[in-house]
């Protein structure tokens, strides 16, 4: 009986033990949950937090961007409308494709002259006043208007697609843009001129615009690039 009390009594400790060792191990994994739980509650305030300034810079990126390109846009205009100003004897403004609302606000400011223009790359609206193309004939004198966008002149084969065009309609000039860089070359026939850029040009010649003159129906091409802007 006394070995069995004696049994009895250590298979109590040992059970009060297990017991209590239970109660740590309870209490421990309660307290590490919560740590758990603490720190992935502060991990997403962080990533919250970081959400929410990534965003306000974002905005304001956009914000001093957009303000960057409104004064890029009102220089831009602010050279054309002076360089046109400078020109008292020139009839015709002619507009090669891109902000074609530069074109539309200098208009008004000089009634006198008449305005043509075509639709660039990135002008994303569609209206019959400016086509992809066109083809007018000044004097006897037949020009092909065109962005240039659609005819390879950025590539490096040839402006062969677009001197091909031109006397496809009958053109003995073609005019373009798209490049930023001002030429005047001659291919297959057709006269290739490029007036360049007032306010991005990406060639060595700074900015420029073309003039025509016509005088007995012969045409004198010519790229001004002696610009003070």
């Amino acid at each position: 009986n006394r070995f069995d009390r004696q049994r009895l009594h250590r298979a109590d400790s040992v059970d009060r033990f297990d017991q209590h060792a239970l109660a740590l191990s309870l209490r421990l994994i309660k307290l590490v949950q919560t740590a758990l739980e603490r720190f992935d509650q502060k991990r997403n305030n962080q990533r919250h937090q970081h959400r929410i300034a990534d965003h306000h810079k974002r905005e304001l990126h956009t914000v001093k961007k957009q303000e960057r390109d409104e004064h890029h846009e009102a220089e831009e205009f602010q050279h054309g409308e002076e360089e046109i100003s400078r020109k008292k004897s020139a009839e015709l403004v002619i507009h090669l494709g891109d902000c074609c609302s530069d074109l539309e606000s200098v208009r008004g400011s000089f009634p006198e002259k008449a305005f043509l223009g075509v639709r660039g790359n990135c002008d994303f609206f569609r209206t019959e006043d400016y086509p992809e193309f066109r083809t007018v004939t000044l004097e006897g004198h037949t020009f092909f208007m065109s962005h240039g966008h659609l005819y390879g002149v950025k590539g490096v084969s040839s402006f062969d697609t677009l001197a091909y065009t031109a006397v496809s309609k009958g053109a003995q000039t073609a005019l373009f843009g798209h490049t930023h860089k001002s030429l005047y070359k001659t291919v297959g026939g057709v006269t290739l001129f490029n007036p360049g850029s007032l306010e991005e040009p990406r060639d060595l010649k700074g900015p420029s615009y073309g003039m025509i003159t016509i005088e007995n129906g012969k045409c004198v091409f010519e790229i001004i690039n002696d610009l003070k802007l």
